[in-house]
């Protein structure tokens, strides 16, 4: 809750002045809560180039079903770019879906400054990619060396294939990856339980990061049967697989 930590709000929607620290500096004009919604994933690819990064679900109680709450929406004020927007498996028109798309990052220049906003805390999302979040952050906005000889916090040198989102789902479902070789060529596919290719998502030269969609077909453009598949992202040696869950 940013409005809290620095504006003491009490209230939901709230609005700031222009000459508010929360507004001037931070770059948020308005903020907005509902205590039933639950929040999975920062979707990222907006109006700057930061990996989509989701809730680690062993890192909280099972009966929360992998997702967060507590994490406000923001309203960017003018200037300021939107980083993430937020999401969940719950669809927009339920009362725990209700914040989807609303803005949980933001960018600011105030002087000579920068900040960056999250309204989710970093310690529950995932270990790997929230590496990957920072070093984009502090080498890509802030101008920081980030050193690549840490072997605590060792940076992602390859790709990334960051959780899909819905998880489990009825038509259709993103998926974000990431990667630092942008030379090797990336291949992104969709395998059944019997280890069958269904389809080959993408293979070729790779972006910075990405998402693929995948619409529950086959590479013949047939659906495939309700279940269990797996999506294997592999890239030069490394391979990074999910698994994911159709029900229609």
């Amino acid at each position: 809750h940013p409005s809290q930590a620095f504006e003491y709000n009490a209230g939901y929607p709230a609005t700031f002045a222009p000459n508010t620290f929360i507004h001037e500096v931070l770059g948020i004009s308005g903020v907005d809560y509902y205590t039933a919604a639950r929040f999975k994933y920062a979707l990222g690819g907006l109006d700057q180039d930061f990996a989509s990064i989701s809730v680690d679900s062993l890192k909280i109680p099972v009966s929360f079903n992998g997702h967060l709450f507590h994490v406000e929406g923001l309203v960017p004020a003018s200037g300021a770019e939107t980083l993430y927007t937020y999401g969940s498996n719950y669809a927009s028109s339920t009362t725990q879906g209700i914040q989807n798309g609303q803005v949980v990052g933001v960018l600011n220049s105030y002087g000579a400054g920068k900040a960056i906003t999250l309204s989710f805390p970093m310690y529950y999302m995932d270990y790997a990619l929230s590496l990957v979040v920072m070093e984009d952050a502090f080498s890509g906005v802030f101008n920081e060396e980030v050193s690549l000889d840490d072997n605590i916090n060792p940076a992602v040198k390859s790709i990334y294939l960051a959780p899909n989102y819905p998880n489990p789902f009825a038509s259709e479902s993103r998926i974000p990856y990431k990667t630092n070789d942008l030379i090797h060529p990336i291949k992104v596919q969709i395998f059944n339980l019997k280890g069958q290719v269904v389809k080959t998502l993408f293979e070729g030269n790779p972006d910075k990061s990405n998402s693929l969609l995948w619409d529950g077909k086959d590479a013949s453009g047939k659906a495939v049967a309700n279940g269990v598949y797996y999506i294997k992202a592999s890239q030069n040696g490394t391979v990074q697989t999910r698994k994911m869950v159709l029900v229609k």
